[in-house]
C-alpha cells in the first residue's frame, strides 16, 4: 500500500530536493494527520503502522508556469 501526506513546511527539511529515497519518521508525519478523521479509515493507525516513512521534498516545489 502506498499513501501520501502533502504539506507545505515553513522550514526546509534535511532531505535533498528531489531525493526519492530519504527516510522520514513518524514524528515528521503525525503532527500533520493528528486531526484527520475518516469514517472508513483510522488514519493514525495507518500512519503508526507504516514500516517505513519516506520523505519526498519535491512536492515543495512551486508549480510550473504552464
Amino acid at each position: 500500500m502506498n499513501w501520501g501526506v502533502g504539506v507545505r513546511l515553513d522550514q526546509p527539511t534535511h532531505a535533498p530536493l528531489g531525493n526519492w529515497h530519504h527516510l522520514g519518521g513518524l514524528t515528521d508525519v503525525l503532527p500533520h494527520v493528528a486531526d484527520r478523521s475518516l469514517d472508513w479509515l483510522d488514519v493514525l493507525a495507518l500512519v503508526r503502522g507504516a514500516p517505513r516513512i519516506w520523505e519526498y521534498p519535491m512536492v515543495d516545489r512551486d508549480p510550473l508556469p504552464n
